[in-house]
């Protein structure tokens, strides 16, 4: 089964080395081993429609790309003294993609990286937009997005909002409905493109892919991971089978 809608899927559970992943997921598991180093890429400027150059990692590959948005950087973030997010935390998954002959596109949000300016979740559908305009250059017809967290959210906003973006698949990977100012819960049910939603073990994001996965009308999937045990990294548990399983939707995606 490639795909299910969220009222015909049945919660399994799958085996990782801790035995904590605990899906709702009709699809099989699949596991891709992460590589030690990502393959070489191109770094490249994305100019934004409000003058900004932003950087962004490229893997020139097939005929279908990826783009690959991080997480934000936040106020309380710098409060607590974290080191703001960048696409250099998204190598141990864009470098599987770019392995497997996809082209990936991973930019460098405003005040994240090497852009400049300062953190602006609000303007990053305008980063995003940014981005899949150097795709559509460069002669992409068919462009996925795959955004941690608020990318994720972003995406949705940006799909639903500009007539001129048209993903041809979104994965939702731990993306809330709202960040500040963006609104995606208010959008999702006109988004044609099939949507994949990654989620973990906690009440609040649990609760909210599920109402997220109620609006939308092409769910590819919904996938609630389990966490590490103390002491243990989340992608030493689940990192394989993340990887296989976002893998399998940018194929499922290319396939159709």
């Amino acid at each position: 089964e490639t795909a299910g809608a969220a009222g015909d899927s049945v919660a399994t559970t799958t085996t990782s080395p801790f035995s904590t992943t605990t899906t709702t997921t009709t699809i099989p598991a699949r596991y891709v081993p992460l590589l030690e180093e990502p393959p070489p890429h191109e770094e490249v400027t994305l100019v934004t429609t409000d003058g900004l150059e932003l950087a962004a990692k490229y893997w020139p590959g097939g005929p279908v790309a990826v783009l690959a948005g991080h997480d934000f950087h936040t106020p309380s973030d710098a409060a607590d003294g974290n080191d703001p997010q960048s696409s250099d935390n998204l190598l141990w998954w864009t470098g599987v993609l770019a392995d497997a002959g996809y082209t990936v596109l991973s930019p460098d949000y405003r005040g994240h990286g090497l852009s400049p300016e300062s953190p602006s979740i609000k303007n990053s559908p305008v980063d995003l937009k940014a981005a899949y305009d150097f795709l559509v250059a460069e002669g992409f017809e068919t462009i996925v997005m795959a955004g941690m967290v608020g990318s994720g959210t972003a995406a949705v906003v940006l799909d639903a909002e500009d007539p001129e973006v048209e993903f041809a698949g979104i994965a939702m990977i731990w993306s809330a409905p709202q960040e500040i100012g963006l609104d995606a819960q208010r959008v999702l049910y006109g988004i044609d493109a099939p949507i994949y939603l990654v989620s973990f073990e906690n009440p609040r994001l649990e609760r909210w892919s599920k109402l997220m996965a109620a609006e939308i009308e092409d769910l590819y999937d919904l996938v609630i991971y389990g966490p590490a045990p103390d002491g243990v990294a989340w992608v030493d548990v689940n990192g394989e089978e993340f990887a296989g399983r976002l893998l399998d939707f940018v194929d499922y995606i290319a396939s159709v």
